[in-house]
This record gives C-alpha cells, structure tokens and sequence, in this order.
C-alpha cells in the first residue's frame, strides 16, 4: 500500500489531519502537494486554516461531506 494510500484511508475512516502530522504520520515531505493529488483521485478534501497555540497558521484536511465522484485510479 502506498503513502497516499494509506493518507486516504485515514480520511476514509473519518480522521482529520493537519499537515504536520501528514508529514510525521506518513513521512511525506510535501503535505500540499499529496492533498492535491488525492483531490486529482476525485476525493473531496475540504481544508481549513486554523490558530496554533503560538499564533501561526495551519490547515486541518478531512474528507467532504461529498465523499469522492468517481475517483481516478489510486495510483501514485
């Protein structure tokens, strides 16, 4: 299985993600790039920005309340 496989398994089963822990979780260097393909795949991913406790910007991803229409194949 795949690193963007197993990235949306966990949207699948209802988890949400930050990007940091999309890089740590999964060991992908590129979080934003790896939400985009999925999107490519025809999964909505819905991302939201949100304050850490140091005051910096982050974005929480989870899987829309659309699902997926039609996802390409889950290759990567």
């Amino acid at each position: 299985m795949t690193k963007i496989n197993k990235v949306i398994d966990a949207f699948v089963k209802g988890e949400v993600l930050t990007s940091a822990q999309i890089r740590s979780r999964f060991r992908l260097q590129n979080p934003t790039a790896t939400i985009a393909k999925i999107r490519n795949f025809g999964y909505d991913i819905t991302g939201s920005e949100y304050m850490t406790r140091n005051g910096g910007r982050a974005k929480k991803y989870s899987l829309g309340r659309g699902y997926y229409s039609q996802p390409k194949t889950r290759r990567a």
